[in-house]
């Protein structure tokens, strides 16, 4: 039976309990995290928080979704027109490409359409008189169209910023990635 990436609410600050329940069934979960870093002081640590509060990403197949559903700290999951969302594959692939390149990532909720692809837009970032303060600060931008959010971070390039071959083989079970930023 073929699998597909769902996203599931739980409780809230149940997130890494409800991860480690459904790891143990052998569920493929993606619970993405946001490094929080303050911009006062560099002596600070470092804060990892949940991206998207309460939810989780899972890739199964139809069958399973009334197990996940009997899982304790799981509430329901997402739905669109009275079905499960089905997250495309690509806003998986961008949700991992902006947590593990960049840091402050900000969220904000933007329309739902399940029909657009991702968006991906990758800036030097201007000042107000149009002129670039730093060539070396990029922004990105990614609208993830299934699940209605848009996502806005940025960060110092050190070197050219590109998808490596170590990277692509570590999250998802098609090791293909439809996008790479230059």
């Amino acid at each position: 039976m073929s699998k597909d990436w769902y996203i599931i609410n739980t409780i809230s600050r149940r997130e890494k309990n409800v991860v480690s329940t459904l790891n143990n069934k052998k569920i493929t979960t993606y619970y993405p995290l946001n490094n929080i870093i303050p911009l006062k002081s560099s002596t600070l640590p470092l804060k990892r928080k949940s991206l998207f509060k309460s939810h989780i990403f899972l890739f199964i197949s139809n069958d399973q979704i009334e197990l996940v559903k009997q899982i304790p700290g799981v509430i329901n999951f997402l739905y669109w027109l009275n079905e499960p969302a089905i997250i495309k594959r690509e806003e998986i692939e961008a949700i991992q490409l902006i947590t593990h390149q960049y840091n402050n990532i900000q969220i904000e909720r933007s329309t739902v359409n399940q029909f657009n692809g991702v968006s991906l837009n990758e800036d030097n970032l201007f000042n107000t008189k149009g002129e670039s303060p730093s060539k070396n600060i990029k922004t990105l931008t990614v609208i993830l169209p299934t699940i209605g959010y848009t996502l806005r971070a940025e960060r110092e390039i050190t070197q050219p910023i590109g998808i490596e071959k170590e990277y692509q083989d570590t999250f998802l079970p098609s090791k293909n990635m439809n996008f790479i930023l230059q």
